[in-house]
């Protein structure tokens, strides 16, 4: 069975989506993005999931209580897109507060 991946992709204004079709548009993508690949988990990985989770977190400045990851995992399941979406969304959400709690994990999701 092959390992199940996401891969998300943000394409600056200034580059025409024309322009990346083909082998020549994926080199310049290449060169021009930030690629993040996000492979899934399996079942019984839970607690390298929650370390995904709390390390994403930490490099936007802010911590994650457990009941949160809980939260967020019920959310995306093993989904990794999913879950970088929501912590995306909670890091705005945020703001400059530093502790993410499942009350707001509730609110965004």
């Amino acid at each position: 069975m092959s390992n199940q991946f996401s891969l998300c992709a943000t394409i600056a204004p200034r580059i025409k989506v024309s322009v990346l079709t083909g082998k020549k548009g994926f080199g310049l993508l290449k060169r021009q993005a930030e690629l993040q690949e996000f492979v899934a988990f399996k079942d019984w990985e839970s607690v390298k999931l929650h370390q995904w989770i709390q390390g994403r977190m930490k490099r936007y400045g802010k911590t994650i209580e457990p009941l949160a990851v809980q939260a967020l995992e019920d959310v995306g399941g093993r989904d990794l897109r999913v879950i970088h979406s929501e912590l995306e969304k909670l890091d705005i959400y945020l703001g400059e507060s530093s502790k993410i709690t499942v009350d707001d994990v509730k609110t965004v999701t």
